[in-house]
């Protein structure tokens, strides 16, 4: 694996990102992410981050930390039918903390076209434990490998609830970054 992740200070991705930074707290204690496919069959994820502010700048140098670490989600079924690592789904891929490192390992969840929600969509519902009042920061990670049919979803839309029922629009995001590694200073 490329490493775990407990704040966000420590160094930005590799692979492209759906990352949204809101300008304003919201609140919620559940996260319902809303994949659209995009041209390819497949869209491979790995972490699914939710990052919270800190009290005041002086609990943590105003750096986020990542709510959605070890969290319980229920995400759209993956696709299983492979010898590739990928298919040995745990059900802990997107919120372990381990990025993706490699292209068909452990650490992709692997959503296929064939097992998307009614809607067209994947889908992934979190839990984050408690309800929070400073979430700023939402990001998936992503791959892209074309020539294997995975590819970057067409949008991914962050939604949030405190009751898990009804769920508000944060954001959505319909462009992807490609993110070099930065060793922290």
């Amino acid at each position: 694996p490329a490493g775990r992740v407990d704040s966000f200070e420590d160094f930005t991705l590799v692979n492209p990102t759906a990352e949204l930074l809101l300008s304003r707290s919201i609140t919620g204690r559940y996260v319902r992410v809303r994949i659209v496919p995009g041209t390819q069959n497949f869209v491979f994820a790995s972490e699914l981050s939710v990052g919270t502010l800190p009290e005041s700048d002086y609990d943590d140098g105003g750096t986020y930390r990542n709510a959605a670490l070890g969290r319980p989600y229920a995400a759209s079924a993956p696709y299983t039918d492979s010898t590739q690592g990928y298919a040995n789904v745990s059900g802990a891929e997107l919120t372990d903390g381990i990025f993706g490192a490699t292209p068909y390992g452990t650490e992709w969840h692997p959503f296929h076209r064939s097992l998307a929600e009614s809607d067209g969509c994947f889908r992934i519902d979190l839990d984050l434990g408690a309800v929070y009042d400073n979430l700023r920061y939402f990001s998936l990670e992503l791959e892209s490998n074309t020539g294997a049919g995975i590819g970057l979803p067409a949008s991914v839309e962050y939604l949030v609830s405190v009751d898990g029922t009804s769920y508000t629009p944060a954001g959505r995001v319909d462009s992807f970054e490609d993110f070099t590694l930065v060793n922290p200073t």
